[in-house]
């Protein structure tokens, strides 16, 4: 019988795509993309899936992407070029300056904490935000994109702190902070510096305790406070607590909490509290024109609080026991409550005589000079 004629057959291999490994880069102008080789015997094709990408050579394996959103997905579709097999694809995620995570603290101290945080990729730069309380002014940490944590100072003590961390990358818009907050809470024991949380309510009758924060540590603290129209400044003692008791009577009044440590002196800032009207027990009032003298016994100065039924002048005359004026002084009097300031800087330790006299009326009560 005739011998039969050889048979041949050609073997197509079915394509296999490989896109490559995810990445992570620092800018949304453009990334590198590397999928796997292919031979003569297949073609390939770049497409997007998700966010956004303009491809410089679409068919080509290595090419690059410019346009990027945040995240990004492509897909690497190889087709054989006789189209016998089924086409196979891989996909790629490329993150454009991803978000940090993962935000912690730790070591916190009255006035400075250490923060942390996660990120896939190093930026030029991270800048940090942080807020007492997540509200208020906003105050910003810049660090170098090699670092995952950094040290926040001139911090308030025991205060609840919120912080977010973004990258940046250089002509790159900031993408938007970290999703969460992290949250830190500084301790008490801040050495030398001015206090916070200043707050002032009437103790008993003129007298006003003013209170602050027990998270500064100090030698010793003491009120400075004065009338809003006086020139002069009243102290009370320096004590180790964190209030004072001052007399304070009708008026605008202007109060600071200063901190002592060795010779320095460190103050607040001016806490303002306005007072309609007040009467002092234990001293005596003139029937008349209610005056109240305070404080009573004082050091170098006194108040006098007097109310008049009507507007009009009056006369202020301090005298001493013996009937000797030793200073005089002139005023206008408003229907209603009125203040007056009384100086005794220079006189002996005793009982003085304060008269007021108001519409043809004279009223009298006794000062004590300690």
């Amino acid at each position: 019988s005739p011998a039969s004629s050889p048979f041949t057959a050609d073997i197509v291999t079915p394509p296999v795509a490989d896109a490559g490994v995810d990445v992570n880069v620092c800018t949304n102008v453009s990334a590198a993309i590397n999928a796997s080789p292919i031979s003569n015997a297949y073609t390939g094709m770049w497409t997007v899936v998700s966010g956004n990408g303009n491809f410089a050579n679409p068919t080509n394996n290595n090419t690059l992407v410019s346009n990027l959103l945040q995240t990004n997905v492509y897909q690497w579709t190889v087709t054989d070029v006789g189209n016998i097999c089924p086409s196979a694809f891989d996909q790629v995620t490329i993150n454009s300056i991803p978000r940090p995570t993962n935000l912690t603290s730790a070591n916190a101290t009255a006035t400075t904490v250490d923060v942390s945080w996660s990120a896939p990729v190093n930026p030029d730069s991270f800048l940090i935000r942080y807020q007492e309380n997540c509200t208020g002014a906003n105050y910003y940490a810049w660090v170098s994109g090699t670092l995952r944590t950094a040290t926040l100072t001139g911090l308030n003590p025991c205060a609840t702190y919120c912080f977010r961390v973004r990258s940046h990358c250089t002509n790159a818009p900031l993408p938007q902070y970290s999703a969460t907050n992290g949250n830190f809470t500084t301790s008490a024991g801040a050495s030398c510096v001015a206090v916070s949380n200043v707050a002032i309510a009437n103790s008993s009758a003129c007298n006003y305790s003013v209170s602050w924060s027990n998270c500064v540590l100090a030698d010793s603290f003491r009120v400075r406070y004065k009338l809003s129209t006086s020139s002069v400044w009243s102290f009370s003692p320096w004590t180790a607590s964190y209030s004072a008791t001052v007399p304070m009577g009708p008026g605008s009044w202007m109060v600071r909490v200063q901190s002592k440590c060795g010779t320095t002196i460190y103050s607040t800032g001016t806490t303002n509290y306005t007072i309609s009207s007040c009467r002092t027990a234990g001293v005596s009032e003139n029937t008349v024109s209610g005056m109240v003298l305070f404080p009573n016994p004082t050091a170098d100065r006194s108040l006098l609080n007097f109310s008049s039924r009507t507007e009009g002048s009056y006369i202020l005359t301090v005298s001493d026991v013996t009937g000797r004026v030793l200073s005089t002084a002139t005023g206008n009097a408003s229907a209603g409550e009125n203040t007056a300031e009384i100086l005794m800087h220079g006189n002996a330790a005793g009982i003085y005589i304060v008269s007021l006299t108001l519409n043809g009326e004279t009223s009298q009560t006794k000062l004590t000079v300690k």
